[in-house]
């Protein structure tokens, strides 16, 4: 190399110029202050100093979605009970049953009501008990009213991510979205409005609004996870 006012030939490491004196920069530092990857990072794999404090450092978890259980879910059994109430109406005044007293209406009037309100009620609770949400990093389920159960499964460890929607669903835009991790085990003894306990390895999210939009969120942060994943291992 030359020195850059003289253009006397100068070695690696020399911090003056022997011909003219001139004070030499020493080239494992300067490019740090340029903010170029330096000798030393390039012996690390790094990249450019600054930028490289950012890139090891992790990301901040960020929400993403919140919901609830909707209190909608009980949206059949509403419609049921007006198609009792619908009945019995019919029935009574074209009067098919040949009664004249007024008991089978009211008896009709009170069943279709106590309908009504076991669905109305059994729903509320679980959209006070129960809410969700995604993060960049976790999906997670909480219950409970006074005191809470949360379970969650770290967004890389999941493996597929589905929907599931009934007919009523469909009529209010609500389903179910089955997150799988089969490596998480945490989360055998959670239970559906039906009752029944999810399989071991997955998290069901009843009742939630617009499910293929939150389906689609969740897994589009599955892949980014994985993506990094990926790239990391590869640098290492």
């Amino acid at each position: 190399m030359k020195c850059p006012k003289c253009e006397a030939e100068v070695h690696l490491g020399d911090r003056f110029c022997k011909s003219c004196g001139l004070e030499l920069k020493d080239e494992t530092e300067a490019p740090a202050a340029t903010g170029e990857a330096t000798p030393a990072d390039r012996m690390r794999g790094a990249g450019p100093a600054g930028a490289n404090a950012e890139a090891q450092g992790p990301a901040p978890e960020k929400d993403l979605w919140e919901g609830r259980y909707s209190i909608l879910k009980g949206g059949g059994g509403w419609i049921l009970s007006a198609v009792v109430l619908l009945v019995v109406v019919i029935i009574y005044l074209l009067n098919l049953l040949g009664l004249q007293e007024n008991w089978f209406l009211i008896a009709g009037v009170c069943a279709a009501g106590l309908l009504f309100l076991w669905s109305f009620f059994r729903h509320l609770q679980a959209h006070l008990t129960r809410k969700y949400k995604v993060t960049s990093q976790r999906v997670f389920y909480i219950q409970g009213f006074l005191s809470r159960t949360t379970d969650e499964i770290e967004i890389i460890r999941v493996d597929d991510v589905q929907y599931r929607q009934t007919l009523v669903d469909r009529i209010f835009s609500l389903g179910t979205v089955v997150v799988i991790a089969p490596t998480d085990r945490t989360h055998g003894d959670q239970r559906g409005p039906d009752g029944k306990i999810a399989q071991v390895g997955t998290l069901e999210l009843h009742g939630v609004k617009n499910p293929e939009q939150v389906k689609e969120l969740i897994r589009s942060y599955c892949r980014l996870r994985r993506d990094k994943g990926a790239l990391f291992v590869e640098q290492v």
